[in-house]
């Protein structure tokens, strides 16, 4: 949703850094397709993105990792305390 969010922000102009098309993956899945639709419900597939938008969905892929982590660390923690 974060790199959906910064697509609304390039088209409005309100965000103009790093607005450049990565690549076009339209040839290969088309966002309009039946899988392109579902990809971008599931995951925020888009088959143009722009450097924002891989930079933010990188980072957002990053802290969920990592608070995945911290979370699950202290869930085995708590879980060996008990036991």
């Amino acid at each position: 949703m974060a790199a959906q969010a910064v697509a609304f922000l390039e088209r409005a102009n309100w965000l103009n850094s790093l607005d450049t098309v990565i690549w076009d993956s339209g040839w290969l899945l088309s966002e309009t397709s039946i899988a392109g639709r579902a990809l971008h419900t599931l995951i925020g597939y888009t088959d143009q993105p722009t450097e924002m938008q891989l930079l933010v969905y990188i980072c957002v892929l990053v802290m969920t990792f990592l608070l995945m982590r911290l979370t699950g660390s202290q869930r085995t923690d708590r879980a060996v305390a008990v036991g």
